[in-house]
């Protein structure tokens, strides 16, 4: 089964690893996805939408309100048209959390509430939250709904501690897309 003209929506979050997700978004594209992407407000402060821009070849959106009367009142349902894989990649715990309860605040959680597609999340987050309990029961509330989760791995964070909660790097959680997708 080839990939070429199969789409991935890729969310990313505000995390200190959301450059990360700007390195998979290209990943993506040099195995021949077409990759949209969504960025939350606060990850829109720390990654560039026009560099995302330039990576996807596609228009980046943050916000879920029209912008001018043209523009698509309702992108969350139509990001998720024809879709073949959502990554939500970094995926910060309080996305996690805000997914597992059903929350749709934000484009992104509105997406993906809307996503009946394949869903892969790559946690970023310091050790001590991804071991909170309330975390993991968010974590294993989405494991029984089927998202599949890429990490988080034990390495160095951004803070300077070590340990369980490192994002994943990207060819990694590519490896673990394509494996879901073939």
């Amino acid at each position: 089964m080839g990939l070429s003209g199969k789409r991935v929506l890729l969310g990313i979050t505000a995390s200190a690893a959301a450059f990360k997700g700007v390195a998979l978004a290209s990943a993506f594209r040099r195995r021949g996805f077409e990759v949209d992407a969504v960025l939350t407000p606060n990850a829109a402060r720390l990654v560039s939408p026009r560099q995302l821009a330039c990576i996807t070849a596609r228009r980046v959106l943050w916000t879920e309100f029209a912008d001018d009367p043209g523009d698509d009142p309702a992108p969350h349902v139509r990001l998720t048209e024809d879709l073949s894989l959502m990554v939500i990649a970094p995926a910060t715990a309080d996305f996690l959390a805000r997914l597992s309860l059903g929350l749709g605040d934000d484009l992104l959680t509105t997406t993906a509430l809307a996503c009946n597609s394949p869903m892969v999340v790559a946690p970023a987050m310091h050790n001590r939250m991804w071991r909170n309990p309330v975390v993991q029961e968010h974590v294993e509330r989405l494991r029984g709904r089927g998202v599949v989760f890429a990490g988080p791995v034990d390495g160095d964070l951004a803070c300077g501690d070590s340990g369980a909660g490192r994002m994943m790097e990207p060819p990694d959680i590519l490896q673990v897309c394509l494996e879901l997708m073939l």
